[in-house]
């Protein structure tokens, strides 16, 4: 054989095992993979993707909140720091108030996230059997938490 052969042959088995490489990695990850894959007729992509849309919607909110709570808790911390009297019992009881505002704000960024978990699931199980659920219990806890 030619050097020019023994090139193409070297050549042809790397590109051989790089695409057997790839099947392999592509089964893998199918077998494990946790999407459901749906035809799309009509408007099963777009409702799906509203689903996901609304998930990190819920998942910003409970950000947006967790912040809120820290912010609490340091301008209380902030507050105290810079009083006049220090360790004074007022300025204690103030700081604990804020440390109990911004955990309360906390403990109502895990609910939301708790909330989006459990919509998203939901929605996406019925979408899957041709159903959509109403939301009225989620929105109401929510509207009434805030």
């Amino acid at each position: 054989q030619s050097d020019e052969e023994q090139e193409d042959q070297k050549e042809q088995e790397a590109v051989t095992n790089q695409q057997d490489l790839l099947l392999y990695c592509q089964t893998i990850i199918n077998q494990y993979s946790t999407s459901v894959y749906l035809e799309n007729k009509a408007s099963v992509a777009r409702d799906h993707l509203a689903n996901e849309r609304t998930y990190l919607a819920w998942l910003r909110t409970s950000l947006s909140t967790i912040s809120v709570g820290i912010g609490i808790t340091q301008l209380f911390r902030l507050q105290q720091k810079n009083a006049i009297i220090p360790h004074h019992p007022q300025e204690q009881q103030e700081a604990r108030l804020g440390q109990l505002i911004g955990f309360l704000f906390m403990m109502i960024s895990l609910l939301f996230i708790a909330f989006a978990f459990i919509r998203y699931f939901h929605t996406q199980v019925a979408l899957t059997k041709g159903y959509f659920p109403a939301s009225r219990s989620t929105v109401i806890i929510a509207s009434s938490i805030l």
